[in-house]
């Protein structure tokens, strides 16, 4: 279960990266910014959950120590 948790709080960061990026597109309707906007509160929420977990529980090896590092820092900068 905690390779499941680990995916999933990664993949939640890069939800939330390419949701800041499609942001900037000049090519997105009102209604599809609000549809990021959504999915970057959710992305939120779905890291910090897990990242709690995996603070408190999880034996990691160095790489991936060094891999949730870089999306708990990437999720600190966009906050």
């Amino acid at each position: 279960p905690m390779d499941g948790i680990y995916h999933a709080t990664y993949v939640s960061a890069r939800i939330h990266y390419a949701m800041h990026r499609a942001l900037k597109s000049p090519l997105l309707d009102k209604l599809q910014k609000q549809e990021c906007d959504q999915q970057i509160s959710a992305s939120r929420k779905a890291f910090y959950d897990g990242y709690e977990v995996i603070s408190n529980a999880a034996d990691l090896s160095d790489t991936g120590r060094v891999i949730m590092q870089h999306a708990h820092e990437f999720m600190e900068q966009v906050a």
